[in-house]
């Protein structure tokens, strides 16, 4: 038999077992990622580190549970909008017990703000083309703007507060459609 036969051969009788190791595999990610939204649902966001400060500065923020970087998943992510012309995102890694039911902590956050400077939208799908004003910010910015109760001034930055952009309000609504809602198990 030429090698190529025993090799497709061979393929195709390691296949099925192939096949039932990826399907136990996504099995068990998909019940790791369940414990992990129910752990993450538990927790009262206003403790979690920059989290409560950022949704006291700004009560509206989205929260999304997200896979970043190298951030365990889900991790947090957190956006706001301000005056329908600017993103502000924070998002901050969890990292998980080995039997995923506790948070044994909190990686450094990432804060990053963003001038929109068009939105399209197009076959249901919503475009962003980013301004000119992009910045990512340091912890000791951030500590900066949490002591100016959100005043980004204080930073240098100057925003334009009378100038919407059109079709911002696809923006928000794209924001609210992908938000993590807790789940309400009637144990609360």
């Amino acid at each position: 038999m030429s090698y190529i036969k025993l090799t497709i051969l061979s393929t195709l009788l390691l296949l099925p077992s192939c096949k039932k190791g990826l399907v136990e595999r996504a099995e068990d990610e998909f019940e790791q990622s369940e414990l992990r939204h129910e752990t993450l649902d538990a927790l009262d966001r206003t403790t979690v580190p920059y989290l409560g400060d950022f949704l006291r500065l700004y009560p509206k923020a989205t929260v999304r549970y997200l896979s970043f970087g190298d951030a365990e998943f889900p991790s947090f992510s957190a956006t706001t909008t301000l005056y329908d012309r600017y993103e502000f995102n924070l998002r901050i890694p969890v990292f998980y017990s080995e039997d995923n039911k506790a948070v044994t902590g909190f990686g450094e956050p990432l804060l990053h703000f963003m001038e929109v400077r068009s939105v399209t939208e197009q076959d249901g799908v919503v475009t962003k083309n980013a301004g000119e004003l992009q910045k990512s910010f340091s912890e000791t910015e951030w500590e900066a703007l949490v002591a100016a109760d959100g005043d980004f001034s204080e930073l240098g930055l100057e925003l334009i507060e009378d100038r919407p952009v059109p079709n911002f309000d696809l923006v928000k609504d794209l924001l609210r459609k992908t938000e993590r809602v807790i789940p309400n198990t009637g144990e609360r």
